[in-house]
């Protein structure tokens, strides 16, 4: 047997392995009908981000006033910390844990959801860390958090959609 056709017996037994136990990657979102309002008191990455998520996902679903929406999202708090996590053996940070907390909320004014949604969401993400290269860790450090509120809008908007299609 070539070492190509091994690999494709190999991928082909784990996808079928895979799809017996019922695995199935996590689906996309589906977007409420009807007009959605971002809100958030402060200057918010996630909020940012939800906006262009919901915009790319259906145009023209955005509310611009909340009076006119018929789900509200709001961002009350969002933050991020960098803790210390290793230590090497001369004393020297080797890594830090940026954790990023954002708790939002759900609600709508037609009935669409029966309750307030109230929840918080934390990310945890370790960040190697050198001395010599201080810009680019800094850059890193940014980015990793961009990300981590582009990830926290999607589950976000994974949960408004669970939420109203269960009502």
């Amino acid at each position: 047997m070539t070492r190509l056709g091994f690999t494709l017996t190999v991928l082909t037994l784990i996808c079928g392995l895979l799809s017996s136990c019922g695995f199935h990657l996590r689906g996309g979102f589906q977007l409420p009908d009807g007009d959605i309002y971002v809100s958030s008191n402060i200057d918010s990455l996630v909020a940012r981000a939800l906006k262009k998520k919901i915009e790319r996902k259906r145009s023209g679903a955005l509310a611009s006033d909340p009076l006119a929406a018929d789900i509200t999202i709001s961002i009350t708090e969002e933050n991020s910390q960098k803790v210390l996590a290793v230590l090497s053996n001369t004393g020297s940070v080797d890594e830090y844990e940026i954790t990023y907390n954002v708790t939002f909320g759900i609600s709508s004014k037609n009935g669409h959801i029966e309750a307030p949604v109230q929840d918080r969401l934390t990310l945890k993400r370790q960040m190697t860390y050198e001395d010599q290269a201080l810009t680019a860790k800094s850059d890193e450090e940014r980015t990793l958090i961009e990300d981590m509120a582009s990830e926290v809008a999607t589950r976000i908007l994974v949960r408004l959609s669970r939420v109203t299609q269960t009502q």
